[in-house]
């Protein structure tokens, strides 16, 4: 058994339940700190907006510094935003605690959920091609159990009425579910450590990606389109990557609505 499964696993469960756990409740969450509904569209894209800009990154990065080092950090930006997410409602009702608070909390959660595109990254270098696609699947199925197992939690914190610090924080039914967020992260960062296994770094694409950031920036564009590795980018406008590409994005969009 590869054991580094399980961390993408578990992954891949938390993240789907720290994104649905807070969905249901998150509207009711800003009227109660002085928000609308226009904020509140606001904050549903900061979190997809953060984690669109952040992918790329990961990407860069485990080619340049293995996987370790992405997930960590990424886990630890999760854990952060549930922390703050939970605090919102010490800033002032308004502006200061719906942007401030609610809405900076869900854009760095965002920045941690994008560690996604790691596991499945992390399965095309380690697994044969003849077994990836139940290795895929079973990881798409886990997300999916995550994101069933994710609303049942608001109906076990709906009663939650707890001060902390001397009244400074109250956790109630509606950010409860950021600290259910932390400690499901915190768990999935020990896993993480635990379990997975490091992958040799391919130096000869760490010294390429090394030689791009150089002086050598100045080159001409003309050059850079002659070079075949630039030419692969026209294979993201391949209609056999297009359809899979708009195909979840549909699915994403239709489920945000």
């Amino acid at each position: 058994m590869n054991y580094s499964l399980i961390p993408l696993a578990v992954n891949g469960i938390v993240d789907a339940i720290s994104f649905t756990i807070v969905a249901p409740s998150i509207l009711f969450y800003v009227f109660e700190n002085g928000g609308n509904r226009n904020q509140y569209g606001i904050i549903l894209s900061s979190f997809s907006f953060s984690s669109f800009c952040t992918k790329p990154f990961l990407g860069r990065a485990s080619d340049q510094v293995g996987f370790r080092v992405p997930y960590l950090v990424t886990q630890s930006t999760a854990i952060a935003g549930s922390a703050l997410y939970v605090a919102a409602g010490i800033f002032p009702s308004g502006p200061w605690s719906v942007f401030g608070g609610i809405m900076v909390s869900r854009f760095i959660m965002g920045v941690g959920a994008a560690n996604d595109t790691l596991g499945f990254a992390y399965i095309a270098r380690v697994i044969p091609h003849t077994e990836m696609t139940a290795v895929t699947s079973m990881l798409s199925m886990v997300r999916l159990v995550g994101m069933m197992v994710g609303p049942l939690f608001n109906a076990i914190l709906d009663r939650v009425d707890v001060s902390l610090f001397g009244g400074k924080i109250v956790l109630n039914s509606l950010n409860s579910v950021g600290l259910v967020v932390f400690i499901l992260n915190l768990l999935a960062m020990v896993i993480t450590s635990l379990f997975l296994q490091e992958l040799p770094i391919n130096h000869e694409v760490k010294e390429e990606l090394l030689k791009e950031t150089s002086l050598n920036s100045d080159i001409d564009m003309n050059e850079k389109l002659a070079n075949p590795k630039w030419q692969k980018i026209s294979v993201l406008f391949n209609a056999r990557i297009l359809i899979p590409f708009f195909t979840v994005f549909s699915y994403n969009a239709n489920f945000q609505l």
